[in-house]
């Protein structure tokens, strides 16, 4: 497993189409990605807007769409700090939906120092990543580490049997957008019943939903 960790200066990105952003928001930090889409990926944000700013001001961003509040919260008052929904188009998100072996680490952020995240995954899919990505935003730094590998918080979470499922999951196609295979195709692949499959997989996914959770906590 790698992570390349790319970064923006302020006055790197002050002349492109993320300036913008800032002047709605002094702040704006992606802290989980909802849903992955042809269309985009969904987020969840923590905004700071600028005075006498609104969240709605944000659809005037071309990558940028508001779908609304996170229930039961409301969106945030003119000026003020708080949590959206949002649909992230741009041509960053689209490179990254091409790499089915990588995955942006949330949280990450961009405000008046700059834009910065984390990506990880598979060494040549971190390596073409990072070639593209200078190509088509220059990051004025790219650090690539090779992450050790040791027991990691999330298979202290899935028993075994979860991660062999999980990996035949993902290997297949089970949760590729659109989806590569079936619950009963993958059944017979790994041969085990269609019901226990269903039962295994609903198990692992609320146990990782939780982890996710507790990890932004």
């Amino acid at each position: 497993m790698r992570e390349a960790k790319l970064s923006w200066q302020l006055s790197s990105i002050e002349n492109t189409e993320f300036a913008p952003l800032l002047e709605i928001c002094t702040m704006f930090e992606v802290v989980a990605h909802l849903d992955i889409t042809d269309e985009g990926i969904k987020q969840l944000v923590h905004l700071q807007l600028a005075p006498g700013k609104q969240v709605l001001d944000l659809n005037t961003i071309p990558f940028i769409q508001i779908e609304g509040a996170l229930p039961p919260y409301e969106l945030p008052a003119i000026g003020s700090e708080g949590y959206a929904v949002i649909w992230n188009h741009h041509l960053l998100t689209s490179t990254i939906r091409n790499f089915g072996d990588i995955a942006v680490v949330p949280p990450y952020r961009f405000d008046s120092a700059g834009l910065s995240f984390s990506v990880r995954g598979m060494p040549k899919g971190i390596s073409d990543f990072v070639k593209i990505v200078k190509i088509l935003f220059p990051p004025d730094v790219v650090k690539v580490v090779e992450l050790e590998k040791e027991v990691s918080g999330l298979q202290k979470v899935l028993t075994e049997k979860q991660q062999m499922i999980l990996s035949e999951a993902v290997k297949h196609g089970y949760y590729a957008r659109p989806r590569e295979i079936g619950l009963g195709e993958l059944a017979e692949k790994i041969s085990i019943p269609r019901s226990s499959l269903s039962d295994l997989l609903s198990r692992l996914e609320s146990n990782l939903a939780t982890w996710a959770f507790e990890q932004l906590e």
